[in-house]
């Protein structure tokens, strides 16, 4: 953290990232959540931005109507994903991820008590997956991808995350091709399966002038 300090307050100063939710990120669980009563039952999904937002947004949903006695919190890393985020599923709902500091991380397992975790694409954060797997919460990594361009990094530190990915329950990957690299790289097979892209399920956007159409009206205006 220290040594890659210049590198955040230059992005900071120069650009203004990372300053929206700087104290959620560093541990300090907001006011405006709505946290569990005593006896309820969470699930916590991280979205890192507005494509795994996207994506994951029919799961959510699927996920409360099959457990609606079950609250729901998404957290996401970037600012535009945390306005979606927020537009989606409500501001007492959403955060932004903490650091994988231990420090910021306990915070919130303290305050929500996560029954399962569900991280989407390929967020391998190992101070988080490790100590969420030691509260006592499930973990499941959905949509997961390995790309082209980071597969050979994975396969450099595969000895360090065939230990980190022992504390994931469930893989739920895209392809073929992803389910054997996530296993090449220490996920247990027995663990992983191929659902498909979730990206694929967001509904397309109604073309132009279909909602003219359908009231029988012109979609230009009249001149």
């Amino acid at each position: 953290m220290l040594a890659s300090l210049p590198y955040w307050l230059y992005q900071m100063t120069r650009y203004g990232k990372y300053r929206k939710g700087l104290a959620e990120r560093l541990g300090g669980v907001p006011a405006r959540l709505r946290l569990p009563e005593e006896r309820e039952s969470v699930i916590w999904v991280h979205a890192v931005s507005v494509g795994e937002v996207l994506a994951v947004a029919g799961l959510v949903e699927k996920l409360q109507r099959r457990f609606p006695q079950h609250r729901f919190f998404v957290s996401t890393t970037t600012d535009t994903g945390q306005a979606l985020a927020r537009k989606r599923f409500g501001d007492a709902n959403v955060f932004y991820f903490p650091m994988d500091f231990a420090f910021a991380i306990r915070p919130y397992l303290r305050a929500l008590r996560p029954r399962m975790v569900v991280v989407v694409e390929t967020e391998f954060w190992p101070n988080f997956m490790r100590l969420a797997h030691a509260s006592g919460a499930r973990i499941a990594v959905v949509n997961a991808r390995i790309s082209d361009r980071s597969w050979p990094n994975y396969r450099r530190f595969r000895g360090l995350l065939r230990r980190l990915l022992v504390n994931v329950d469930l893989f739920l990957a895209q392809t073929e091709e992803d389910a054997a690299r996530l296993q090449d790289i220490g996920a247990p097979p027995e663990r992983v399966r191929v659902t498909g892209n979730l990206k694929f399920d967001i509904p397309a956007p109604a073309p132009p002038g279909s909602c003219c159409a359908r009231r029988g009206r012109s979609p230009l205006p009249d001149r």
